[in-house]
């Protein structure tokens, strides 16, 4: 079975969220918390794209972290797709195994973003996230470009 492809919105260049089953009328939409003054345009992510990192949202990704499909365990309704995107930042992190350290430095860039904290349900939610992603991955990360993508 192949894998489906990573699925971007056309306006802002930005991953979607699968939510519910796509061969049963599942949509996609976007992610995070980010406010958006457009509507979801699905497209198909064109070969090699990365985007901005899917940790932090701060910067763009210049790894890729190789993971599988899964389901989100905060909402068996929604899908994460292939690998996830990580900034210089993020992917030192996730290298040296620092995941909680990770978590911290998500919440500090969503407060720079926000103007205000992450509540205990959102730190809550990303750790679930992390951990199912943790569970998916299924290569080293990878610098985009490099000699072996």
């Amino acid at each position: 079975m192949s894998r489906p492809p990573i699925m971007i919105c056309e306006t802002c260049q930005e991953a979607l969220t699968l939510v519910g089953i796509e061969e049963e009328g599942g949509q996609y939409v976007h992610g995070g918390s980010k406010p958006r003054d457009h509507e979801v345009v699905p497209v198909q992510a064109p070969p090699g794209w990365v985007g901005q990192c899917d940790f932090c949202a701060a910067d763009m990704g210049t790894f890729v972290l190789p993971a599988g499909d899964f389901q989100d365990p905060n909402n068996p309704n929604r899908w994460s797709r292939g690998g996830w995107a990580a900034c210089e930042a993020c992917a030192r992190l996730i290298e040296a195994g620092h995941w909680a350290l990770l978590l911290v430095r998500v919440a500090e860039v969503f407060k720079q973003q926000h103007g205000q904290r992450m509540d205990l349900g959102q730190v809550l939610h990303l750790w679930g996230l992390h951990q199912a992603l943790r569970e998916a991955v299924d290569g080293p990360l990878r610098r985009v470009g490099g000699d072996d993508q």
